[in-house]
Parts: C-alpha cells; sequence; structure tokens
C-alpha cells in the first residue's frame, strides 16, 4: 500500500509539473494577445485618426502663455514634449513652424538656435531677460520678425537693442519690465504696427504714442503727462499704482488742473480713482475703479460719457449717483457694504408709477453675500424689474463672497427663485469667487 501511493503521489507531481508548464505557456500567450490587442485598439485611437491640421491646432493649444522661469523644466513643456509621444507626432510637431515661434532666451543657446530654424519665417513672440544679453543675439538679429516681445530691461540690455531700431516691421504688442529706470530706450521709436504697450516699473522709452490703441503704465507724475497725452488714440488703458504726491499737491492748491483727453477710449482701469479729475473721456463705455470712485460723478458730468458697465471695489463708493448719471448702463459689479447694499436694492426695484432707475440694466454682480432679508429684497427687485414695460429684465445676477469659506443657508432657496423668474444665477465663495474678480481685472489691459 506504500509503495502503490509512492508512486501515486510521483505520478501527481509529474502532471502539476507538466500543468504547470501548459499554464506559464497560456499566460504568456494571454500576456501577447493583450499586447498585440492594445496595440491594435492604438491603431484605431482616435488621436491617431486626427488630421493633421486639427492635431496641429490642439499642438497649438498645449503652449503655454506664461514664461516658465526655471531653465531645468523649459524641456519638458510644450512643444518639446510633443516629439516624444510617437514618431508622427514627432514629425508633425517639428514641421510646424509655428508651434516654435514663442522663444526664450533661457533656453541653452543650441536649443534657441534650433528653434529659431525650426520657427521657419513665422512672426516670432519673444522674451528678452537682462541677465541674458549675450545669448539675446540670435534674436536680435532676427527682429523683423517679431510680433511680440516681452523684455526685462538692464542696463547692458540697452546696448544689446540699438541694432532693432527701425528694424520691426511687425511688432504689434511689446510688454517692457524695468524696477530700475536704466535710461531712455530708442530702438522702438519707428514700430509702424505696435498698437499694444504694457509697461511695468519705470522704464523710459520714446514711442509711436500716437498709433498706441491699448496701454498700460503707472499713474503718471506731472513730469510724465506729455507723454501719456501723445496716446490720444487709445481704445484701452490701464492705470496702475496710487496717484503721485505731486498731483495731488496742485489739486489742493487750486491751480488750474490739466485735464488728458482721450476721444476714443471706451475701456478704463484705474487703480485709484483720484485720477479721474485729470481726465475727459467722452467715448468711455466700460470703466474699472479699484479704490477711490467717488469721482466718477465728476468724470461723468466732465465728459458726457455713456456707460454701459461699471465695475468698483470700492465698498463706500457712492453707486446711486452714478446709477442716476447712467441711463445706459447694462452691467454693474460692484463690491459694496452692507448698507450700501440696503441702499441699492430698493434703488433699482421698480415703484408703481415711477421711473425706474437704469431701465437696460440686464446684468448685477455683487461682491457680497446678503442676508436673508437682503436676498429676499434682491429677489423682488428681479421680480419688480421683470413685470415693468419700461426696463429690462435681469438676466444675469451672481453674489461673489470672498469671505465667507461656504454659502449661506438661504443662498439654495435664492438661487431656484432667481432661476424661476428666468435669472441665470450664480452663489459663488472663497477661491471661485477670487477667480472670478480676477477675470474682471482680465478684461483690461495687462
Amino acid at each position: 500500500m506504500i509503495t502503490n501511493l509512492k508512486s501515486r503521489v510521483s505520478n501527481l507531481e509529474e502532471t502539476l509539473t507538466y500543468v504547470r508548464t501548459i499554464y506559464g505557456h497560456l499566460q504568456n500567450q494571454r500576456k501577447t494577445s493583450l499586447t498585440e490587442l492594445r496595440r491594435g485598439e492604438g491603431v484605431l485611437s482616435v488621436v491617431r485618426r486626427l488630421p493633421e491640421d486639427i492635431l496641429c491646432e490642439i499642438f497649438l493649444r498645449t503652449l503655454s502663455d506664461e514664461p516658465n522661469r526655471r531653465r531645468s523644466h523649459l524641456m519638458d513643456r510644450s512643444p518639446w514634449v510633443l516629439g516624444r509621444v510617437c514618431s508622427r507626432w514627432r514629425s508633425i510637431s517639428i514641421g510646424y513652424a509655428k508651434l516654435w515661434t514663442q522663444v526664450d532666451t533661457e533656453l541653452p543657446r543650441p536649443l534657441l538656435e534650433m528653434q529659431l530654424e525650426r520657427s521657419a519665417h513665422s512672426p516670432l513672440s519673444v522674451r528678452l531677460l537682462y541677465s541674458d544679453v549675450d545669448d539675446c543675439q540670435p534674436l536680435i538679429s532676427r527682429s523683423n520678425r517679431w510680433e511680440s516681445a516681452n523684455l526685462q530691461m538692464g542696463v547692458r540690455m540697452l546696448a544689446s537693442l540699438e541694432p532693432i531700431h527701425g528694424q520691426l516691421p511687425l511688432l504689434r504688442r511689446l510688454k517692457c519690465t524695468d524696477s530700475t529706470g536704466v535710461g531712455t530706450c530708442v530702438a522702438f521709436q519707428v514700430a509702424p504696427n505696435l498698437t499694444t504697450f504694457i509697461l511695468t516699473g519705470k522704464p523710459t522709452l520714446e514711442l509711436p504714442w500716437a498709433q498706441l490703441t491699448r496701454l498700460q503704465q503707472r499713474i503718471p507724475s506731472m513730469n510724465n503727462f506729455d507723454q501719456l497725452d501723445c496716446a490720444r488714440n487709445l481704445v484701452e488703458l490701464s492705470l496702475t499704482h496710487p496717484v503721485p504726491r505731486s498731483l495731488l499737491l496742485q489739486r489742493a492748491s487750486e491751480e488750474a488742473v490739466r485735464v488728458l483727453e482721450f476721444p476714443c477710449l471706451r475701456k478704463l482701469y484705474i487703480e485709484d480713482g483720484q485720477f479721474l479729475v485729470f481726465m475727459d473721456l467722452p467715448a468711455l463705455e466700460d470703466i474699472y475703479v479699484r479704490d477711490t470712485a467717488s469721482h466718477l460723478r465728476e468724470l461723468i458730468d466732465r465728459s458726457f460719457c455713456s456707460l454701459l458697465r461699471v465695475t468698483s471695489m470700492d465698498e463706500v463708493f457712492d453707486f446711486i449717483s452714478v446709477l442716476t448719471r447712467s441711463p445706459a448702463l447694462l452691467e454693474l459689479r460692484i463690491k459694496p457694504l452692507h448698507d450700501r447694499l440696503a441702499i441699492l436694492i430698493p434703488a433699482l426695484t421698480v415703484e408703481h408709477g415711477f421711473e425706474p432707475l437704469c431701465p437696460k440694466l440686464s446684468s448685477i454682480s455683487l461682491g457680497i453675500s446678503p442676508d436673508i432679508n437682503r436676498s429676499r429684497g434682491l429677489v423682488n427687485m428681479i421680480d419688480s424689474r421683470l413685470h415693468c414695460a419700461s426696463c429690462s429684465p435681469i438676466r444675469v445676477c451672481h453674489i461673489i463672497d470672498t469671505y465667507n469659506p461656504s454659502a449661506p443657508q438661504h443662498a439654495s432657496a435664492t438661487l431656484a427663485e432667481l432661476t424661476h423668474r428666468g435669472t441665470t444665477a450664480e452663489w459663488l465663495v472663497q477661491k471661485p469667487a477670487a477667480r472670478r474678480m480676477d477675470e474682471w481685472r482680465e478684461e483690461f489691459p495687462q
């Protein structure tokens, strides 16, 4: 019996060994089949079947608008990384010149030369740093292809830019940054297509000011009034930083205030509304006053402008006086205190037998979280305008609260009431609310 059992165990072990061998072969065959299946599915992938022109458009969307300041990461971003996916992507990306037109001097010199070669004869968007002056020469020699330029000025940069004077036939947008005030730069004095200029810091440039249509710069001092006065054809303007003390002293001394007239200006962003007393803007339609918006009423009276949109972060802004002077207003975006909100809602509510305030108003954004009573008043105000034949209904209502971590309990009921009346309503808090306010600023030159 023992001998028979030993023989049986031996036969079973041989069978198990055979089965294990078969199992291993089957596992290998399964793995091979799965690999071939994935390859087959990859061949039929939508990405592989995309036409080349559509793939090129997708490649363009991968380019970042913000420069990467770490040189070690430049090769891990588009367009360089696109060539590592497959041979088709590599061939298409290398051959698509428009993909290689955003050039940064932080690239190592050999790669910079390679990128310029791949860009062929396409217009370039260049970024030059004062710390990389030695690497700027390949870009300086191709200034006739610059369409957009972003410069960080330095002492050595002035000399490097001398050869581009009169060699900028395509330049449309210029951004210049300098916090030291290195001297006057005349390199961009002749640029027949330059229309947008973004100025940060204290650089002094001689530009064809009269042809500019979009501009961002600091609020000028009295010494720089002439420079801004030359840009009379501006359509969009952003003025940053507080009003210089010299201007405030001049106004306080009751001297004749010099007024800058911009007959074509339609969009204005201004951080310090005190500078509005120095401006005459008859064509103004869209204004964003960051602080001290009390002078907006005076601007409207002086300019006779017809505002279509008003944005203000001034919490004590006397908006009623502005609304009464803006019958064509379409959109209001403000950040009032609770007591100011208690004035705004009744003022916009249409009473029987009275003319409505801002009859064309169709969008309102409030940078505050109204309590339950103010929320009910808001709903009633929108309802009153909905049933008024002489004014437009409020189609958009946004509550934007950057302070509280969550919306109050009555928020959902308020949104439901507004939606029932055909109003597109949102109640945003914290980060989404802050992003929305950032988007308001991005609508102006920056």
